[in-house]
């Protein structure tokens, strides 16, 4: 039923950014010219989001004004308006913005077969986790997959056998490095929406023990 009903709808443009930044600081990409201690950072992106917002409205809202609108509970306001508002409501002022976890009921404008309509918003990983929750793989828990990445879904162990590749020219281990591994952590209620994800110097993740 969820796949019918999901299909032909537009890639989750919508809400995609917000599956990777779940904290303050602990997200932002570094790079690797000083051993990776130069990340991005809030201020940098908030500047950013207002370049494009200045130049492209159109994709400003589809990128992130909706999913914004939706965590300060509003409709329709601007960046400027949305920040002013993070600001005096929520500890840690509106560089908390992002880190607000998704919630799967939120609803955005996008289209189903090329006709535009207001609906969900999944990119791959969060349609498989959609999937895999329809059928009944992830039980009761309550969590969001809006917020899964990739590693958020085939980590979970509820795969217990080695995986097939289909087709492809390059084949992809999914049993090493030991941070990376298939199958290693249970799904629990809320999981992958606190999750730090720091790229290191051996350009592996250092995850908390939970992701």
């Amino acid at each position: 039923k969820f796949t019918t009903e999901f299909e032909g709808n537009d890639y989750g443009y919508s809400n995609f950014l917000f599956t990777a930044v779940d904290s303050l600081k602990g997200n932002y990409p570094c790079i690797p010219m000083d051993d990776y201690q130069t990340c991005l950072s809030w201020e940098f992106v908030e500047i950013a989001m207002g370049l494009v917002e200045r130049s492209r409205p159109d994709m400003a809202n589809l990128l992130f004004l909706e999913a914004f609108n939706h965590r300060m509970g509003s409709s329709g306001l601007g960046l400027s308006d949305i920040l002013k508002m993070a600001d005096a409501k929520l500890e840690g002022g509106s560089a908390m913005l992002p880190t607000i976890p998704e919630e799967d009921a939120w609803t955005y404008h996008t289209h189903h077969n090329g006709e535009p309509i207001v609906g969900p918003s999944r990119v791959c990983s969060a349609l498989v986790c959609e999937m895999l929750r329809a059928g009944g793989a992830l039980g009761d828990h309550e969590l969001s997959c809006s917020e899964f990445t990739p590693f958020d879904v085939y980590s979970m162990d509820i795969f217990t056998t080695p995986t097939y590749q289909l087709k492809g020219d390059y084949a992809i281990d999914l049993t090493k490095p030991e941070a990376l591994r298939l199958g290693q952590k249970p799904v629990t209620d809320d999981m992958a929406e606190t999750c730090q994800t720091i790229i290191t110097a051996d350009s592996y993740y250092a995850r908390a023990p939970h992701c």
